[in-house]
Order: structure tokens, then C-alpha cells, then sequence
């Protein structure tokens, strides 16, 4: 009896701790707002944001346009009364996710489709300082090329040939766009970002093209790609060469980087060390923190002032330094790499010294004028270890500094060698 007693009792407690639970939830249901409203009129559907910090995911299944505020359970009713969206160009999403708290807008999600099915033109507009835009092609296949368009203030594009159309518009979403690239070899191209807003790219594992000729002032661009065999251009190859590069531009992954001015007419004070280039643009372009295959630096015709503080190692570094009468200083080159020095056209002066010391020289330095001259100076002046083993020849210059020094290509003007004070056995062979 007494377990008769105890069963019933334990059941009766169930009961009531799932009826105080029912009760709970209920009471949740009837307090939380949808984070999101949305409708539809024809193939035109809005999501209007309530103000409150929430997030908006749109992904393309079967054939229609799903919409989440959770990652998890998405719907593709945009009425109430089960009104879908095909994913079609002719289609489109009017987002409004206001201008206070913290909104995200992802088009794509990794475990869903990527983001060029959706197809549908994406406009984003009233967005704030806490607002955000991803945009995941992860998991697309097809090749294309991703095209980045900004006035600077007003209005930003990001569209490639594989179906992605969005459009930032009215306010800026100054938490940034991030763009995850497919898989296939494609195109980035970058014709200007939005000012204060952040722009972040990273592409897949095949071999990309990135093309930068226009970023905003602040907000700054950032290029990820892990890849061993991707290639980046900064620079207008068409009008103001690297003018037009307003913004921070920083390189992280694996690239052979290309920093073109050669169609700048004004002279320029710029400086290639082993991290980053400032001067040469208005803003610095830093690649301490990629993997750099390959380092080329083209200056314009203004007569350039070039200082080299050093020199990625390992790999080739080219600077050339333009058209016009440039004076190059070569203070220090990375470990087991390669600097080389065209002069180009006109009467240039070549320095390889860092205050009256060459042994910063590690690597290998080849210098050549293809339709000018170049006045040389190797200056050791200031070191006081004796070198034993120097020798000066009609093309080269070995055993003063740690690495040769080639200049049969240079059409030299003229030729300076000054030694330290350490006792130094020089053989000119000649």
C-alpha cells in the first residue's frame, strides 16, 4: 500500500512540475518579439528589423529563398500565409536592420547554399555602427569573379557572375563586409570600399586573382587567402596607378604581391621594408603577416625617392623604380633572398649602405637600367671587421657585404666601393 501510495504521489508531482514548465514557456512565448518582420508584394519581399541586436539569414533551397534570425530553423513563408520567394535575378529582398544595437545580415550559410544561389538582388539600407554584412560563397563551386563597387560614402556593390547581387545603401554597416570566396579559381576585384567601413575577403583553395585599384579612406581592406599560388595587384594599371589606394590595405595567407604606381607623374618618397610599403600609395599596404611568393614594386616617373629597410627572405623582391631620375637606397635585403634593381629610364643614383654599413645586405642584389644610367655607391665605411676576401670586377662585387652584388646590366655611370677599417684585402680583377 505504502508503494501504491509513493507511485501516485510521484506521479501527481510529475504532473505538476510539467504543468509549472508548460506554464514557463508559455509566459516566454508571449514576452519575446519576432527579431524580424517580414512581407511580400509580387517577387519584392521586406525584412524589417524590430531595433533590437539580432541577426538575418538568407539562404536559397529548392529553388526558393529561406529567411532565419537563429542559424538553425529557417522558413520560406514571407507573409504568414506560406507566400514563397524563388531564387531567381528577378527577385528581390528589401533588408532594413536599422541603425541601433548590433544587427548581422549573412547571405549564405556554409551548411545551407552559398551565396551567389540566392540569385535575387539584396538591397541593405538604414544600416548603423553596430550593423554588419557576411556574405559566404564557401561552398560555391563554379568559377567567377567577385566585383567590390563603392563611391566611398553612399553606396556599395558586391555582385559576381555566379548570381550574387547585394547593395549597401543610405548608411554604412560600419561593423564591415566579409566575403568568403569559393572554391574554384577566381577573380577578386576591388574597385573601391565603403570609407569607415571595414572590408575583409578570403578566398579558397584554389589558385585567386586579386585586383585592388580604389580603396576609401579609413575602414581599411584586408586580404586572407591561404593558398600557395594566388596572385594580388594593388594599383589603377589604366589611370592613377596606386593613387587611388586611400586606405589601409593589409595582406595575410600566401600571394606574390604587385604594388603598381607606374602611372603616377609625381615624385614620391616611399619606403619597402620587410613588412609592409608606405609613401608610395597615400595609405600603407602591410604584409608582415603573409607568406609572400614573390615581392615587385613599380614607381612612376616622377623621380622617386626609394628607401629599402629590407626585404621579405627568401624570396624575389623587384623594385622598379620608374621613369623618371630616382635615387634608390638599399639599407637592408632578407636572408637567402633576391633584390633587383631596374633603374629604368633616366639618371639614378643607386646607394647600398646603411650609414656607412653594407653587412645588412643578406641577400643577393642584381641591378640594371634598361634605358638609363645608374650612378653606384657600396658603402662599408663605418665597419670595423677586416674582410679578406673582397673582390671588384667589371660586373660584381663579392666579399664585402654578406651576398653579391651584380651590376653588369646597371650601364653604370659611375662606380663607388668604400671599405671599413678593419684591414681589407681588395683584388680588383676588373
Amino acid at each position: 500500500m505504502n508503494k501504491i501510495f509513493e507511485n501516485r504521489r510521484g506521479e501527481r508531482a510529475r504532473r505538476r512540475d510539467r504543468r509549472r514548465n508548460r506554464l514557463n514557456l508559455e509566459r516566454l512565448e508571449d514576452r519575446t518579439l519576432l527579431a524580424y518582420t517580414f512581407s511580400i508584394s509580387g517577387t519584392t519581399a521586406t525584412a524589417t528589423s524590430n531595433g533590437v541586436a539580432d541577426a538575418l539569414y538568407l539562404v536559397e533551397v529548392s529553388g526558393n529563398i529561406f529567411h532565419s534570425t537563429d542559424g538553425s530553423i529557417f522558413s520560406s513563408d514571407w507573409s504568414g500565409t506560406a507566400t514563397t520567394l524563388p531564387a531567381l535575378s528577378t527577385s528581390t529582398i528589401n533588408v532594413n536592420p536599422t541603425a541601433t544595437n548590433t544587427h548581422t545580415v549573412q547571405l549564405g550559410f556554409t551548411a545551407l547554399s552559398p551565396a551567389s544561389m540566392l540569385l535575387a538582388a539584396v538591397n541593405i539600407a538604414n544600416g548603423g555602427a553596430g550593423d554588419s554584412l557576411k556574405i559566404d560563397d564557401s561552398t560555391q563551386t563554379g568559377v567567377g569573379t567577385y566585383t567590390l563597387n563603392s563611391n566611398n560614402s553612399t553606396s556599395a556593390t558586391i555582385s559576381s557572375t555566379l548570381g550574387l547581387n547585394a547593395t549597401v545603401s543610405t548608411s554604412a554597416l560600419l561593423n564591415g563586409i566579409t566575403l568568403l570566396g569559393g572554391s574554384a579559381a577566381d577573380t577578386y576585384n576591388v574597385n573601391g570600399t565603403w570609407n569607415g567601413e571595414a572590408t575583409s575577403i578570403t578566398g579558397g583553395a584554389a589558385s585567386d586573382t586579386y585586383n585592388v585599384t580604389s580603396t576609401s579612406p579609413t575602414g581599411g581592406l584586408t586580404i586572407n587567402d591561404a593558398s600557395a599560388t594566388n596572385s594580388t595587384t594593388l594599383g589603377n594599371l589604366t589611370g592613377s596607378g596606386a593613387q587611388s589606394l586611400q586606405g589601409p590595405i593589409t595582406l595575410t595567407g600566401s600571394t606574390a604581391l604587385t604594388v603598381n604606381d607606374s602611372l603616377d607623374a609625381t615624385a614620391r618618397t616611399a619606403t619597402v621594408a620587410s613588412n609592409q610599403i608606405t609613401g608610395l600609395a597615400p595609405a600603407a599596404i602591410t604584409y608582415g603577416g603573409a607568406t609572400l611568393t614573390s615581392l615587385t614594386v613599380d614607381g612612376g616617373s616622377g623621380g622617386n625617392t626609394i628607401t629599402i629597410s629590407g626585404t621579405p627572405a627568401s624570396i624575389t623582391t623587384a623594385v622598379n623604380s620608374g621613369a623618371g631620375n630616382d635615387v634608390v637606397n638599399v639599407q637592408a635585403t632578407g636572408s637567402a633572398g633576391t633584390l633587383n634593381i631596374d633603374a629604368q629610364a633616366g639618371a639614378n643614383t643607386v646607394n647600398l649602405t646603411n650609414a656607412g654599413n653594407a653587412q645588412g645586405l643578406l641577400g643577393i642584389v642584381n641591378l640594371a637600367a634598361t634605358a638609363g644610367t645608374t650612378a653606384l655607391t657600396v658603402n662599408d665605411s663605418s665597419d670595423t671587421t677586416a674582410k679578406a676576401s673582397v673582390v671588384l670586377s667589371s660586373t660584381q662585387l663579392t666579399g664585402l657585404a654578406s651576398a653579391a652584388i651584380n651590376y653588369g646590366s646597371a650601364n653604370l655611370s659611375s662606380l663607388t666601393v668604400d671599405g671599413g677599417s678593419g684591414g681589407n684585402t681588395i683584388t680588383i680583377s676588373g
